[in-house]
Formats: structure tokens, sequence, C-alpha cells
């Protein structure tokens, strides 16, 4: 190679690559997720495999070494793919997409090469919503030590290369909407995100927690047909170490979050209720025990059921929101660049 043909080229560990034509654009063909086994929102992980095709151009080299070899054909370029966000690894290589050929040219003289993961990613969940909310999968790769000067993915816009077989992937309790993918630039270097979104069915958290939550409220009114101070604080007691019971069921269902959920903010300020009408009900106020602390606290309850409804709707309309927005809107929504930022410390305090 003269001098004048290595002008404007980049050195890869001792490979020399054009900067200027197809061999430093690696275009996405196919992100295929045929399973995702668990979601730990406790956690924030999520266990899965996914299947990753390129391609990119091949040199006249590579075609010259293919045709004389092809199972044992290695290109002059062979990226390593890593998952920044990676928390565990359990199958990470490439994997034949012809009998024993790991590296296939193929018309147009472009490298193909399919690569797989299995393993445990880490997710930043959002619960604040719950059980309204629509939770946003992101699947992350890149190239190691190649910046956006040396090294660009490519996403095709006018096809889908996102395909979840949601055969193996029902994960209980969520329903699988919509998958995005799209390439953005994180301290330099260019990324592939694909995301998953899955939406939780609400349903049956109504009946485990709401109904229950509710049944307990319209409980504390029946202290209003008892004459005894004394039956009336046992009556209350009870519905408040019913609460209790049913603070620490919301504990083992509903994973914890930066902010509280509304069945938490539901729960407590029933409980606070519930305190201030055992207050009420032990002072015997003298201008009339059994009407002044009935209408204090049906003007209470009616004020907490109008709150919680407040928030039900805009909770709704937040997580409405999330299935209508772009990559774009999306990416910064879920922050994607702090949660690599944490993945790469993570793995630099692991060394």
């Amino acid at each position: 190679m003269t001098s004048e043909d290595s002008k404007g080229k980049s050195s890869y560990y001792g490979t020399v690559l054009p900067q200027t034509n197809k061999c430093n654009e690696i275009q996405v063909e196919c992100v295929y997720i045929p399973v995702i086994s668990h979601m730990d929102i406790t956690n924030n992980t999520v266990e899965l495999k996914v299947d990753v095709d390129l391609s990119w151009a091949a040199t006249l080299e590579d075609v010259k070494k293919y045709n004389a070899d092809p199972i044992e054909f290695i290109p002059e370029f062979a990226p390593n793919i890593v998952f920044p966000n990676c928390f565990r690894v359990d199958t990470d290589e490439l994997i034949p997409l012809q009998a024993n050929v790991r590296y296939q040219i193929r018309e147009g003289s472009r490298i193909f090469i399919r690569h797989r993961f299995i393993g445990t990613l880490s997710v930043a969940y959002d619960v604040s919503s719950f059980p309204f909310d629509v939770q946003n999968i992101p699947i992350v790769f890149c190239v190691s030590f190649y910046d956006k000067d040396q090294l660009i993915f490519k996403v095709p816009a006018d096809k889908n290369i996102v395909w979840v077989t949601k055969r193996y992937t029902n994960i209980p309790g969520f329903e699988f909407v919509r998958t995005l993918s799209d390439t953005i630039e994180i301290e330099t270097f260019s990324h592939v995100v694909t995301i998953v979104q899955a939406k939780r069915t609400p349903g049956p958290y109504f009946f485990r927690i709401g109904l229950p939550l509710w049944s307990l409220n319209a409980a504390t009114f029946s202290m209003y047909a008892l004459s005894s101070i004394e039956e009336v604080i046992n009556v209350l007691i009870t519905v408040m170490l019913a609460f209790v019971g049913m603070v620490y069921v919301l504990s083992t269902l509903v994973p914890l979050a930066g902010k509280k959920t509304l069945f938490d903010a539901y729960a407590m300020v029933s409980m606070i209720l519930c305190v201030i009408a055992m207050f009420m009900s032990s002072l015997q106020l003298p201008f009339g025990y059994e009407k002044v602390p009935l209408y204090f606290h049906i003007v209470l309850s009616v004020i907490l059921h109008f709150h919680f409804s407040m928030r039900i709707s805009r909770a709704i309309a937040k997580e409405k929101k999330k299935e209508t927005m772009c990559f774009e809107e999306l990416s910064q929504f879920m922050t994607i660049e702090n949660l690599i930022d944490k993945a790469y410390n993570r793995e630099m305090v692991e060394c």
C-alpha cells in the first residue's frame, strides 16, 4: 500500500481501513429477540436472548480470502460487539449463519455476522404509575474502542428490523406493546438502542390490592353504628391492623421505587385517616360525638378519593403518552446515557 493510498485512513489495531467508504459503517440488519424470560422489577434487571445481524462492506482482500476458504475466513476488520448495560453474561458469541461459516459474504460484497447474547441486562424501571405503568426495556450494544469518527452504526429507516417472538416472551402481568430501534451517540461512541415496550395489566392488582383497601376504608364507617367508645376504638384498632397487613402485602407485590406508587399513597393516607378517627373518638368532644366526627370523616374520605382519582387519571395519561413517543423522545425520557454511564462505572469498580 502506497503512502497516497493510506491518506485519510484510520488504523484498527494494525488493520488500515478507509475513513470515507462503507467499511466504517456497520448496518444493523436485524435484532431478533426470541426469548424474554424474566423481568425483575425489584432488582431492575431483565433476562433475555437476542440475536443481532450486522453487515459491512468487504474489501477485495476479504473477498479473495472468503472464496478460498469460507469456513476459516476471518475479515480484516471484525467488530467486537459489547452490551454496556450487561449485568450477567451466559452466552456472548458469534453464531454461524450457514454450516460453520461465521463470516459470510453475500451479494453486494458485504460481510454478514450474527452475534448472540444470552444473559441479564440492567434496566431502569419506572413504577411510580403502578399498576398502570408501561416499562421500556433498552437493549444497547456498541463496538469497543471505536469512536464515531472511526465507526458508526446505520439502522434502516424504511423497514422494521426488530422482531420479538411473543410466543416465548409471555411475561405474567405484562403485554408487549411495540419495539423501536435507532442509533444514538454516547461519549462520542455510536450505540444501537432497541427499546421493547411492555405494558402492565392493571386488572389483577385492583382485585388483590385496590378492592381490599377500599373495603377497609368503607369498614371504618361502621363505627358510627356503635354507641360505646370502647367498641368504636376496638373497631378502629382492628381496621388499623388490617391496613398494616395490607401495607405488608403491598411491599411484597409492589416493587420499591424512587417515588411512592399510587397504592402506597392511598394506603398511608387511609391509615392516617384511621388514626385521626381514633384520636377524635377518644377525646369525646362535648359538641356532639356522633355527628361531628362523621361529617369530618366523610369530608376527608371524599377529598382522599377525589385526589386519588385525579392521580390515577394523570398516571394513565402519562403512560399513554409513552406508547406514542418517538425514539428520540423515549431515549431522552429514559435517560439512556445515564444508564450506560452507570453500567460503565459498575464495570470499572468490578475490575
